[in-house]
C-alpha cells in the first residue's frame, strides 16, 4: 500500500493511460512459516491520493476484505 501512489503516478506518466490500483493489506508473507506477518497498512483514506495520481479503478487484493472495499466506495462517493 505504501508504494501504490507513486506506482500509479509512474505508470500513468510512462503509458499515458489510466491506471488501476489494487494494493494488498501490506502484511508480509512468511513462506517458511506459511503465514502472514506484521500488521495491515492498507488505509482506505489514501484513495484520494491514488485517484489524484491517475488511478481510475481502485480496490484491494490479498487480505483486503469487503468491509475495507465498502470504506473505499464510501470515500469515493463523497
Amino acid at each position: 500500500p505504501a508504494e501504490a501512489e507513486e506506482a500509479v503516478r509512474v505508470a500513468v506518466a510512462v503509458t499515458g493511460k489510466p491506471a488501476v490500483v489494487y494494493p494488498n493489506s501490506g502484511e508480509g508473507w512468511d513462506a517458511g512459516g506459511r503465514g502472514w506477518t506484521g500488521r495491515s497498512t492498507f488505509d482506505p483514506g489514501r484513495v484520494r491520493a491514488w485517484t489524484g495520481a491517475g488511478a481510475r479503478l481502485v480496490g484491494g487484493c490479498c487480505r483486503v476484505g469487503p468491509d475495507r472495499i465498502k470504506e473505499l466506495a464510501g470515500l469515493l462517493e463523497r
